[in-house]
């Protein structure tokens, strides 16, 4: 009768060990996540060293994951995608996030770059105060040549270059104070250039997805397989200029440019992926790729020149 007293006495202690109190909800349920609320039984009430030990965790199961998705992307075109969207996620990072993830390095990078190549090339080129109001009191439209603003070269002593902007009749001095406002914080205009750039990208990639759907809709009718792809595309295409801009980043006095050349990748691993993905015959893919790259990068400029405009009226 002990015995039996026993047994029932230690599996109610197994029952009440396993069982849990959501704090969020107050749900009681066995488990790691409360089925009513979703809520994780992880709690903040621990030693600092479990959360140490938590950390490291994450950041080893970040790592294999990133290096994952990172040499599948690059080295294999359309087999991240492929096997993404036929079920085979856990091994991947989740796409937008790895964009998420690559963007945010690529603008942080062309920025430090640009800002770089401003600050070594401001005393060798200016544009004189002078000139820009005397050509906004004589005229609606700014030229910028060698008979009002001028872009100098300091040891030529000769006029470079010709730009037009469009000044505007009723406030010719508000757009003279603009123009000086960039020419004395060139690096302000940059960053708020990029900063609305890396937004639109959010916007662009989609358009990307529905153009690729419009022309392989009958291989994948599902859209998000074209947004995936399109992701996949961005991803490379920054990668790529990552690489560039490193190399010259760390040989900023080197003479040839062979580095350059890495671009011309681009097509050739976006027909790959396309065809990997889309499995149709080569040359239908080619077309139909043209068309929808062709359609993309139209419509991605008109956006950047409306960025640019917005970024220097703003």
């Amino acid at each position: 009768m002990e015995i039996e007293d026993t047994t029932i006495k230690l599996s109610s202690e197994e029952t009440e060990r396993s069982t849990e109190t959501c704090e969020n909800c107050e749900t009681i349920f066995e488990g790691n996540f409360c089925p009513h609320c979703g809520q994780s039984i992880k709690t903040f009430k621990k030693p600092l060293k479990f959360f140490i030990l938590d950390f490291a965790g994450n950041l080893f199961a970040f790592d294999t994951r990133f290096w994952q998705t990172f040499t599948s992307v690059l080295f294999s075109p359309g087999k991240m995608v492929k096997e993404y969207v036929g079920g085979k996620r856990v091994r991947y990072m989740p796409p937008f996030r790895f964009y998420v993830f690559v963007s945010f390095f690529f603008f942080l990078l062309l920025s430090i770059t640009t800002n770089r190549s401003i600050e070594k090339n401001k005393d060798n080129i200016h544009i004189t105060s002078e000139s820009i109001d005397k050509a906004l009191n004589s005229s609606d439209s700014l030229e910028v040549n060698s008979g009002n603003a001028e872009f100098l070269d300091v040891n030529e002593k000769k006029p470079q270059t010709t730009i037009s902007v469009m000044g505007s009749e009723s406030d010719p001095h508000k757009l003279s104070k603009r123009l000086k406002d960039i020419q004395a914080k060139p690096d302000v205009y940059i960053a708020r250039f990029f900063k609305y750039l890396s937004w639109s990208v959010f916007f662009l990639m989609p358009l990307l997805g529905l153009f690729l759907w419009l022309f392989f809709q009958k291989s994948e009718p599902f859209y998000v397989s074209h947004f995936i792809f399109a992701i996949n595309q961005h991803i490379v295409f920054f990668i790529l200029l990552i690489i560039i801009m490193l190399l010259n980043f760390m040989l900023p006095d080197k003479k040839s440019t062979p580095e350059n050349y890495l671009m011309m990748l681009l097509p050739v691993y976006t027909y790959i992926g396309a065809w990997q993905l889309y499995r149709r015959r080569w040359f239908s893919v080619l077309l139909r790729m043209f068309a929808a790259t062709f359609l993309y990068i139209s419509v991605s400029m008109i956006i950047t020149g409306f960025i640019a405009i917005f970024a220097f009226i703003l």
